[in-house]
């Protein structure tokens, strides 16, 4: 419960800079994804309409994506912390 609280007190800033980063990471790996697919796929998606690409390809692909997935967990936390920090300073305002 003390740690709860500890996160509720926290500043907002730390919560809001972290929330930005991570977004900015995942828009990062995002444009990464893009490009790395269009490097892998140059001939082959329009003919068949998928692609594998090389071992090291699909191995980076793998990686960059789960980086991926690990910011986007980051800033939907972060939005969830970020909301119940004004929520409880609204609260313990209004008391």
């Amino acid at each position: 419960m003390t740690f709860l609280k500890k996160i509720l007190k926290a500043p907002i800033r730390t919560t809001t800079i972290v929330l930005v980063a991570s977004l900015i990471a995942y828009s990062l790996l995002t444009f990464a994804l893009v490009y790395l697919t269009r490097v892998m796929c140059a001939d082959t998606y329009l003919n068949s309409g998928s692609c594998r690409g090389t071992n090291l390809q699909m191995f980076s692909s793998m990686i960059l994506d789960d980086f991926k997935l690990l910011f986007r967990i980051i800033a939907e936390i972060s939005v969830i912390v970020l909301i119940s920090q004004v929520v409880y300073r609204i609260a313990t305002k209004s008391s």
